[in-house]
């Protein structure tokens, strides 16, 4: 069989799978939206954003979406779920389909991170040096990625600190709202990603900060009453102003609550009730049975959604 007719036979089944069923739709992302303009002081808003849930409606194929806002109702019931890379059905964690794929082949974005994130100083494992004018891995997408220029934040997640890069091609505070952060102090420009991968674990050893934080502490934070102290971060940066652009941005105000109930995805699983808070992809929202539960909308992401 050729490439082209594989490419085709693939659509033909994509297509298939997506017109099965009736529960509605696929979600295949979630969007932050800013309510306000820019010129408002967002920081002063009790509830600054709402999320946007986009799928695909199985008779069209074309976007849908929901709006989450505080203050608002919703309602839906997950269907089957699908793998948001190809869109065949899943069963089990694992997706049967991507699993047999070449993701050498079909991912050239993995070469990058083979590359950079074991070594970044030697291109593909190999001795030598990448340049945007001389770049090993052949791809131009990669080049474009690994010597663009990126900036550095530190920010804060209720009570938790982290530290993360992002391409500056990015709206900076976009990201950070993204993120979730309260507030974030902004380093930038660094001037490619290996050395701001070098920068992100130096400031994360030297302050022993992680540059990641796990879904159980994002959700044990807020319930925590724990007082957060910038001083050894303010002292630190204070050392490297003259460095850098520095910029301070504060996103939303805390939120807390006394109890919290995790949901726990599966298929058939009905979810509705009142928003309390939206912070990066966590929903905060009181059932139907007034219990404050939370939900990550990411992990939306590939189930067919009914009774919208």
């Amino acid at each position: 069989m050729t490439p082209k007719k594989t490419y085709i036979l693939w659509n033909i089944n994509v297509i298939v799978y997506l017109l099965r069923g009736d529960k509605g739709m696929i979600v295949v992302n979630y969007q932050i939206l800013e309510e306000k303009p820019e010129t408002v002081n967002q920081y002063q808003l009790k509830y600054p954003f709402s999320c946007k849930v986009v799928g695909l409606d199985r008779k069209t194929l074309f976007p849908i979406a929901i709006d989450l806002k505080p203050a608002g109702s919703f309602s839906f019931k997950l269907g089957r779920l699908y793998c948001p890379t190809c869109l065949h059905q899943v069963k089990g964690d694992v997706c049967s389909v991507c699993s047999r794929l070449d993701w050498r082949e079909e991912l050239p974005v993995r070469i990058r991170v083979l590359c950079n994130y074991r070594d970044p100083d030697s291109p593909l494992l190999q001795a030598g040096y990448c340049t945007y004018a001389d770049y090993p891995c052949g791809f131009v997408e990669n080049r474009d990625v690994c010597h663009g220029t990126y900036f550095l934040y530190i920010g804060r997640f209720n009570t938790l600190f982290k530290v993360g890069i992002s391409r500056i091609g990015r709206t900076k505070k976009k990201r950070l709202i993204e993120q979730g952060l309260n507030e974030a102090y902004v380093l930038s420009p660094i001037p490619n990603l290996p050395k701001a991968l070098k920068l992100e674990q130096l400031i994360s050893e030297t302050l022993m900060i992680p540059d990641r934080l796990h879904r159980s502490q994002k959700v044990e934070s807020f319930l925590s009453k724990e007082v957060w102290d910038w001083k050894k971060i303010h002292d630190f940066l204070d050392g490297i102003r003259h460095l850098f652009k520095m910029e301070h941005f504060q996103i939303q105000k805390d939120f807390r609550v006394s109890s919290l109930e995790p949901i726990h995805l599966e298929e058939g699983l009905s979810i509705s009730g009142l928003v309390l808070w939206i912070q990066g992809p966590w929903l905060i929202f009181l059932d139907d049975n007034e219990h404050t539960k939370i939900l990550n909308l990411k992990e939306l992401e590939g189930y067919e959604l009914g009774g919208i």
